[in-house]
């Protein structure tokens, strides 16, 4: 369960990162490793006019996140209380939409900041709420979100 919740922490932590990088980028901020970006000859300050060039290295960190938030799940639904049960998959099930989303937006989230809208994770917190936040249910929604 330790490392399953380390996993799903870092998973969050990317996405965070992933999802605000033109912002972080505009402001002098970047949060990706600098030895990855100089080997794909790129440097923070050009990143958003080079995006092509950044493809590569978003791809393998939007994966690397998408792993960490299955983590997630399966650490969700291995515990037992049902509203800690729910607390606890909510942001994976909202992770999950905001990976898709980044999967489709691609490099080109530098423009425009990627999330789920309210109404989306409004729908995702009532449908796991109704479901008394089940394992199946858990597991179910993930996959669909994930798409």
């Amino acid at each position: 369960m330790i490392e399953l919740g380390v996993r799903y922490g870092k998973g969050l932590q990317l996405i965070n990162i992933l999802r605000d990088l033109g912002t972080d980028l505009r402001n002098g901020r970047c949060y990706l490793p600098e030895e990855e970006l100089q080997q794909h000859g790129i440097a923070p300050n050009d990143m958003v006019r080079r995006s092509a060039r950044l493809h590569p290295i978003f791809e393998r960190w939007r994966q690397e996140a998408e792993a960490g938030i299955a983590a997630g799940i399966n650490y969700a639904c291995a515990l037992t209380a049902t509203r800690v049960r729910l607390a606890t998959g909510l942001p994976a099930l909202i992770g999950a939409r905001t990976l898709a989303l980044l999967r489709v937006a691609g490099t080109e989230n530098l423009e425009t900041r990627v999330k789920a809208s309210r109404g989306e994770v409004r729908s995702i917190l009532l449908r796991a709420t109704a479901s008394l936040a089940s394992p199946r249910t858990l597991r179910k929604m993930f996959a669909r979100l994930r798409k």
